[in-house]
């Protein structure tokens, strides 16, 4: 085999293992990774192979490229055709959804220029050893992610986008403002639900009780879906902000009931009809308790109590129940 061909395969192996660690998260360009210990190969941003000799091999004449590495086997060892499908129309490498390139040093091509691997306009070949722990450990997170594909990350080298493009949780400070958000919301979410169950019995009949209702609910629905699209991005963290906020809650809405019972037989304690999730919880039933959930009895003909909750099917509030 050719020498080229031999260095490719001595690189396979590295190029395999990098590879495991992908996620589906884009970066928005090669600065978005340290450039120490992360490049940007198919947008995003994976693992330098062999990143502890990385300064030597750049020394040495070799440069890191973002290919294919089967057509760099076809072809003879031709990086120009191995790093085309993974090069953008601007020349951008790794700037392309690809799932087929990798990482791979290889001798540095005279018609295709390497992977740049610098922090700051400089470098890492010329930037001192204390000057590249200080890059590798500066920035507290890098790209960004609304969910991360391989399970619950509790600290991921990727940024979360939590809820909106606009917010990355860039930082220590911006992360643990979001958990405390998101306590928050998950509080106020079970207050909500609790209001729909106290308050509009006592509102009256009419377009009044309509709005009210109709508020209330849309934001129930509103809350549920965000603390749902929280829980999505498999953050440990923000999932655990979640179950506290929703346990704080449920324990400020529903101390009194469960503390002061007046049932002996304690039927009351537990309401019979509770929904399985925050956005699936069942309207409000005639004074103030909930419905069962079943359609209502047939000699039941005034419907101007609390049954005017329930839908003509007798079910609960929410259609993703």
């Amino acid at each position: 085999p050719s020498p080229q061909s031999s260095h490719l395969n001595n690189d396979l192996s590295e190029v395999t293992t990098t590879s495991v660690h992908r996620r589906l998260q884009h970066v928005s360009g090669p600065e978005a990774c340290n450039n120490v210990t992360q490049f940007m190969c198919w947008l995003i941003c994976l693992d330098i192979p062999d990143h502890e000799n990385a300064v030597s091999r750049l020394r040495e004449g070799e440069s890191l490229y973002c290919l294919n590495p089967s057509i760099y086997a076809k072809s003879g060892g031709s990086v120009v055709q191995a790093t085309q499908p993974c090069t953008d129309n601007k020349g951008i490498m790794g700037n392309v959804m690809n799932d087929a390139c990798m990482g791979s040093w290889l001798p540095s091509s005279a018609f295709v220029k390497g992977y740049a691997l610098e922090r700051d306009g400089m470098n890492i070949a010329d930037l001192t050893d204390e000057e590249r722990m200080h890059n590798m450990e500066d920035h507290y997170c890098h790209g960004g992610t609304s969910m991360y594909m391989d399970g619950f990350n509790w600290q991921g080298t990727t940024c979360v986008i939590y809820l909106f493009q606009s917010w990355v949780l860039s930082t220590q400070g911006q992360f643990i403002a979001a958990c405390i958000g998101t306590v928050l919301v998950s509080v106020f979410l079970e207050f909500v639900i609790s209001s729909r169950r106290t308050l509009l019995p006592k509102v009256p009949v009419g377009w009044k009780r309509l709005t009210s209702s109709t508020v209330l609910y849309g934001t129930q629905i509103t809350l549920g879906y965000f603390i749902m699209l929280v829980v999505m991005t498999y953050s440990g963290p923000l999932f655990l902000c979640v179950v506290i906020g929703l346990m704080i809650g449920h324990v400020g809405t529903n101390h009194k009931r469960l503390l002061e019972s007046s049932s002996s037989s304690g039927d009351d304690v537990i309401p019979p009809s509770d929904g399985i999730t925050p956005c699936c919880q069942y309207d409000v039933g005639t004074e103030g308790k909930e419905n069962t959930g079943t359609a209502a009895s047939s000699s039941q003909g005034d419907n101007s109590s609390g049954d005017l909750f329930l839908d003509e099917e007798g079910k609960g509030a929410s259609e993703c129940c």
